[in-house]
């Protein structure tokens, strides 16, 4: 490595270093990393968008035809509560190879949902416009629950 190269390389940190701490904190938080110690499962930003859709899954399936249909009702909504309890309870967990497994867990009820979003919309319980907006989020945690996995992982 250069002279330059290393010099460029240290005034790229330097200036780093100076931005304001919640800038970078946003920063991070935009890129999936992990930004301050997680002292509870509540500070977990996946559990945290886990719960807020797991709320919608809630309302969504109250609404007839979806609520008639119960076994998929009550699939979608296992699938769904199962993403929240399962991070919090990995979390509870004395190990992060257990926390681990746990996480891996909460990525497959994300998949979960998925399959029952598309019977749903398949059965025309929920109009295109909801599938989309459901199924990504749950597309959007799946990707930080593996991405919290991997900094687990990492850290071995």
């Amino acid at each position: 490595m250069s002279r330059k190269h290393i010099s460029d390389s240290l005034k790229s940190l330097s200036s780093l270093k100076s931005v304001s701490s919640e800038s970078e904190k946003i920063q991070q938080e935009r890129k999936g990393r992990i930004v301050a110690p997680i002292k509870r499962f509540e500070d977990i930003h996946a559990w945290q968008k886990a719960r807020e859709l797991t709320k919608m899954i809630y309302r969504e399936t109250e609404n007839i035809p979806f609520a008639k249909d119960y076994p998929l009702k009550d699939q979608t909504r296992r699938s769904s509560t199962s993403i929240v309890l399962k991070i919090a309870e990995g979390f509870g967990r004395k190990t992060d190879k257990e926390f681990m497994q746990f996480l891996v867990q909460a990525h497959d009820s994300s998949a979960e949902l998925q399959a029952a979003l598309y019977v749903a919309l398949d059965q025309e319980y929920i109009r295109e416009e909801m599938f989309t907006n459901l199924y990504e989020s749950a597309d959007e945690i799946s990707k930080m629950i593996m991405g919290l996995y991997n900094y687990l992982a990492g850290r071995k």
